[in-house]
């Protein structure tokens, strides 16, 4: 048996291959392949609707993360204007932007961005 027959063969679940399978009940039934797949954020599993999890899981990520950047180095783009000087907090703006940056960077890794 190959080493990727290994990684995608179901005989080979984590919970089988693991040594502490009794403390991953959730890895029951899943290949090698799959469980690295989903820690990893990788959508290669091979299954369509679990890929398409690992992408959403994926860009929530990337939004969290550039949000917590915008946050603690803000920028206008996430501000409406109160009076001259003074700025608020915009949720909309910020979530909105913060997505956009997760859709550039997961363009960008996939070589659609520029």
């Amino acid at each position: 048996m190959g080493e990727h027959d290994r990684l995608t063969d179901p005989a080979n679940s984590v919970a089988e291959d693991h040594a502490a399978a009794d403390q991953m009940p959730w890895t029951q039934g899943l290949t090698i392949r799959e469980y690295a797949c989903i820690q990893l954020r990788q959508p290669e599993t091979g299954i369509d609707e679990l890929d398409d999890l690992i992408r959403k899981a994926k860009r929530d990520e990337l939004a969290a993360k550039a949000m917590q950047a915008q946050i603690q180095h803000p920028s206008e783009a996430c501000f409406d204007r109160e009076s001259p000087g003074a700025l608020r907090w915009n949720g909309d703006k910020l979530a909105r932007h913060s997505y956009a940056l997760a859709d550039h960077m997961l363009a960008a890794r996939e070589g659609g961005a520029s």
